[in-house]
């Protein structure tokens, strides 16, 4: 009984129809895996949310919009995240929560961390703050981005994910300032 060979044309054959299955395949899966971080994203800027109105309650924010401190939230630090660290030690803060699971966008000038940012400055918070009240980012993550993008970049379609001071967490791809409130909450989403 003589046995049969495979052929060159079929082997050829099964490697086209692999590569074409892959080639089907590649980028549904690496949607995936850039989805999973955008969901990792907002829950560690959940988790993040919840400590500072953890940390309000506990120092008594009085209600009013306005600076950091009388609103009862952690100032900023020098660093990305300092300030958050050291206030929220209490509430079972670990370093991975301000760690963008992205990685670092080389515009957001983080160096060796992978921070996400803590939105508010006292230099814009203060008039912000009263014009979106609740509405306000709180912290954000803009390290889910390509890293051809200039973030500063008006003109150019880029992500941002955030949690509100609400605890609503948005995400948005769009072009505009993603540093802006604007970026993420229309005009008409704001109570008077």
């Amino acid at each position: 009984m003589k046995q049969r060979a495979v052929t060159l044309i079929e082997v050829l054959i099964v490697v086209a129809i692999i590569a074409i299955i892959a080639a089907l395949l590649f980028p549904v899966l690496s949607r995936s895996k850039e989805a999973s971080k955008v969901t990792v994203s907002i829950s560690r800027l959940k988790q993040l949310h919840l400590m500072t109105k953890l940390y309000q309650a506990d120092y008594d924010g009085d209600g009013r919009y306005g600076l950091p401190q009388d609103m009862g939230l952690p100032l900023r630090g020098p660093e990305p995240g300092t300030a958050v660290m050291s206030s929220f030690k209490a509430y079972g803060f670990i370093t991975e929560l301000i760690l963008s699971p992205c990685g670092c966008h080389p515009h957001n000038m983080c160096g060796e961390e992978q921070h996400m940012r803590l939105v508010w400055s006292e230099t814009w918070w203060v008039e912000e703050s009263q014009t979106y009240r609740e509405m306000i980012p709180l912290y954000s993550d803009f390290n889910c981005n390509s890293w051809d993008i200039h973030l500063s970049n008006d003109l150019i379609s880029k992500r941002g994910i955030t949690v509100l001071l609400s605890g609503t967490a948005r995400t948005r791809q769009s072009i505009g300032n993603p540093f802006k409130p604007e970026f993420f909450v229309r005009r008409d989403e704001i109570s008077n």
